[in-house]
């Protein structure tokens, strides 16, 4: 294989890998976005009872009570750390395949006869990536 067909294959894998991530992260913030709307109906219902019980206003104790918008915060909170998570992810990979394409790419240049013998890159490095 020579270098523009190694570059061409590791385009179109980065590319590959980089559009599942964003579907995935698509679908986590799909489904935080239900929540979040579902969690501010609860939260708009419950502000209109407690509103409707006490002659139009909103009695000063609903503004203490955390528990209502929990939910909402919660489900911010999981998007967040679950979107990390896939771009963790993502960057792992992205090294891993960078480095076999790196690879492969000094491999397309070396002359029929000779080697070239590589080592992977160690843990520590892949992990500062």
């Amino acid at each position: 294989m020579n270098i523009l067909a190694t570059t061409r294959a590791a385009r179109a894998a980065t590319l590959a890998s980089e559009r599942q991530a964003a579907l995935a992260i698509h679908r986590l913030h799909q489904h935080a976005i239900v929540q979040v709307k579902d969690g501010v109906a609860r939260f708009i219902h419950t502000m209109q009872v407690a509103a409707n019980g006490n002659g139009g206003t909103v009695p000063h104790s609903f503004a203490k009570d955390t528990s209502i918008a929990k939910p909402i915060a919660q489900a911010m909170q999981q998007f967040g750390n679950s979107a990390r998570t896939v771009i963790s992810n993502e960057q792992v990979v992205a090294t891993m395949r960078g480095s076999i394409m790196a690879q492969q790419q000094l491999r397309a240049t070396v002359p029929h006869g000779y080697t070239w013998h590589f080592t992977q890159p160690a843990p520590s490095m892949q992990a500062q990536a």
